[in-house]
């Protein structure tokens, strides 16, 4: 959980808007019926039951997260968010309550292998904006790949699916969810 630097200051906390990218399954998504479900936000409601706090769920695009909190839209994020030395400029951090490993997901057929830079020079890697894997597909291949940012997770698996994309890379959780648990998962593995 991330809070505004600004709103660290002394409050009395009574009702809390909590941010959250969605959907990013298993994380946080919505139920059929429209309900935010998922770990995070289960752990956040029993945080807030815990603490005796009023709290409302708001969804806001991952690019726009910390610029939101920043501007007080919400006063934390419960999103899945790694620590960055880049972050932690920007806002507080709880201590980490999971550490989610990273994942690359392609099709079935696909010879494509990530520790060899080479074997993915001029191929589609797509990533959602902002994230670590972000910044990691464009330092580790911007030169010789082409890099697709997404505002979600959920449209680079589509553009996956699509065969628009060539690999994909994303928090293991989410993409063994979305891609190798989604009804054409046979057709996808991971790689790398």
């Amino acid at each position: 959980a991330a809070l505004g630097a600004t709103a660290v200051q002394a409050k009395e906390w009574k009702d809390v808007r909590i941010a959250v990218d969605v959907p990013y399954e298993p994380f946080e998504y919505k139920a059929p019926d429209g309900t935010l479900t998922g770990f995070e936000v289960d752990l956040g409601n029993a945080v807030c039951e815990n603490a005796k706090l009023n709290c409302s769920w708001v969804v806001q695009a991952w690019d726009g997260i910390i610029p939101g909190l920043k501007a007080r839209k919400y006063d934390v994020i419960f999103s899945s968010m790694s620590i960055t030395e880049e972050r932690a400029k920007q806002v507080a951090f709880s201590e980490p309550y999971y550490n989610t490993p990273s994942g690359y997901f392609a099709p079935k057929a696909s010879t494509l292998n990530p520790s060899d830079v080479a074997s993915l020079a001029g191929k589609r890697i797509g990533v959602q904006r902002g994230t670590i894997q972000d910044n990691h597909a464009t330092d580790t291949f911007g030169k010789t790949a082409e890099i697709k940012r997404y505002t979600t997770g959920d449209d680079l698996v589509l553009d996956l699916q699509g065969g628009r994309l060539d690999v994909v890379l994303i928090d293991f959780p989410v993409g063994e969810a979305a891609i190798l648990g989604a009804s054409d998962g046979a057709n996808f593995k991971t790689v790398g």
